[in-house]
């Protein structure tokens, strides 16, 4: 019985001696352990103008009627984002000029700063002038509540500061 407590402590020591021999091969002749094989290249994006990616503008679609009748024709627009529905100091500003109206169908892109859509509640102003050209513009009223998808402009900037990060590194 003592004879096999030790020839089995005999192999362990043995297999302990082998594996430590092993472990100290693997290390290069310099001392460096060896690069691993397997790892992949990282992979690094260069974007020249990050704000060339993502635009700033978002559509909208919108029915003009003067009078209950459908307008057709050229029209001017200016449009102003607000945090209140009535009141307050406009937080961002674009115009269009010579919008085509048709049976009183128009479509445009606004575009105005990425930062505006940070989450808060944002409600559109229009104001209009028909037909396009000198005049007064005349404010459409109620503002209109601007939901989700302008809202997805907000993470254009962590996008953007991801970007420069992956960038820079």
């Amino acid at each position: 019985m003592n004879r096999r407590i030790v020839l089995v402590l005999i192999g362990m020591l043995a297999l302990v001696a082998l594996l430590s021999y092993s472990l100290g091969t693997s290390v290069a002749q310099d001392g460096e352990p060896p690069l691993p094989v397997d790892e992949p290249e990282p992979v690094v994006y260069e974007v020249e103008n990050p704000e060339a990616v993502i635009p700033s503008s978002f559509s909208y679609q919108g029915q003009l009627k003067k009078s209950g009748t459908p307008v057709s024709g050229s029209c001017d627009f200016i449009w102003d984002i607000f945090d209140v529905v009535g009141g307050g100091a406009s937080l961002a500003t674009d115009s269009d000029t010579a919008v085509a109206v048709s049976n009183g169908l128009f479509t445009v892109q606004i575009d105005v700063p990425a930062s505006v859509f940070d989450g808060r509640r944002l409600y559109l102003e229009i104001q209009v002038r028909c037909p396009s050209g000198p005049g007064i513009y005349t404010p459409l009223t109620p503002r209109e509540p601007l939901y989700a998808a302008p809202f997805a402009l907000g993470l254009r900037l962590l996008i953007l500061d991801l970007m420069c990060a992956i960038t820079a590194s």
